[in-house]
Parts: structure tokens; sequence; C-alpha cells
């Protein structure tokens, strides 16, 4: 006999995303709401069919709190001054110009 876990034990994240497949991305609402807010620049996701995921999916706050421990241990790991003299030892010299951001790393994607 296999024994399911319980409902209360279940994570509410996971829950809902084993049972809800019904809340969809508003993509017009979402194209007007960046148009209005970027511009020109709002053609990207027109461009770029999966740069929004059309469905919302849930993430628990230990999920987040690791995407978020993730992304700061890869900045701090880019911002490091021993990954940089490693990367400008074999860099071409155009690459060794200092930038004013770390465009690199411009977003995340993480798979539950």
């Amino acid at each position: 006999m296999v024994e399911l876990e319980s409902p209360v034990t279940t994570p509410l994240a996971l829950r809902l995303n084993e049972a809800c497949q019904c809340i969809w991305v508003d993509r017009d609402r979402l194209r007007s709401t960046l148009r209005a807010d970027l511009g020109d620049a709002a053609a990207l996701l027109d461009s770029r069919e999966g740069l929004v995921s059309g469905s919302v999916v849930f993430v628990g706050s230990r999920e987040a709190a690791s995407m978020d421990r993730t992304a700061c241990l890869v900045t701090r790991a880019l911002d490091s001054a021993a990954f940089q003299a490693r990367v400008a030892a074999v860099a071409p010299t155009i690459a060794r110009r200092p930038q004013p951001t770390a465009g690199g790393v411009l977003g995340f994607d993480f798979h539950l």
C-alpha cells in the first residue's frame, strides 16, 4: 500500500501547481502595460516567444529564498576580483574594458 502525503504537510505552492492550471497571463494587457512603461522596447515581448511564461507557477518561500541565494552567489562570484582576473587573462582586448553594469547575467531561469 502506498501512503500519500497529507495535504496539510504538502507545501501550498506545490498543491496549487498540481491542482491549478487555470491562471493564464493576459498577454494583451502585459503588452499594453509594457508599451506604456517601456515604449518601443515592449516589442521585445513579441520578438521573443519564450520570454514570459503563458501560465502562472506558484513558488514556495523556501524555493524563492534558494533562488535568491543562488542569484546572489553567482553575482558575487562574477564580481570577485579573482574571477575577473582569471577572465581578463584569457579574454580578448575588447572584453577587458570595464563595464558599468554586469550585463552578462540579466536573468536566471529556474526550473522547479
